[in-house]
């Protein structure tokens, strides 16, 4: 994961418009999914970007039970986030959202508004690829 924080750190570094104040925010991941794989790709990334580059983290954000996203198509992937993420505590008022792909953008766009009807008012994010 190292190469995946320093290529984050980077491009984060490169935006002047995200300043101090920003929090660094990972998606999390669907529930079960830590007893299935042990880890959890984005969070090893994050926790990395908080070590080694000091960067503020905000896990604010969990997962609701729902279907995985892998074999639906884009309408159905936009529908199935629908409300299926929810903050568990305060999100910073400004948002570094960290996930490791992104393919529709459906679980970002859900993932950023969670944290704005929670009273985030700006989210930035960041993906390590598009598929």
């Amino acid at each position: 994961m190292g190469f995946a924080a320093e290529a984050f750190a980077e491009a984060i570094a490169r935006r002047p418009e995200i300043g101090a104040e920003f929090r660094i925010v990972p998606v999390p991941p669907r529930p079960g999914k830590l007893k299935r794989n042990g880890w959890d790709q984005v969070d090893a990334i994050v926790s990395r970007l908080e070590r080694a580059e000091g960067l503020p983290v905000s896990r604010c954000l969990v997962r609701l039970p729902g279907r995985t996203q892998k074999k639906l198509n884009r309408a159905e992937r936009a529908d199935n986030m629908k409300a299926a993420f929810r903050c568990v505590s305060a999100p910073p008022v400004r948002a570094v959202l960290v996930d490791d792909v992104c393919t529709t953008g459906a679980t970002l766009n859900a993932c950023a508004a969670a944290l704005k009807s929670g009273g985030c008012s700006y989210v930035f994010a960041i993906a390590f690829c598009y598929d």
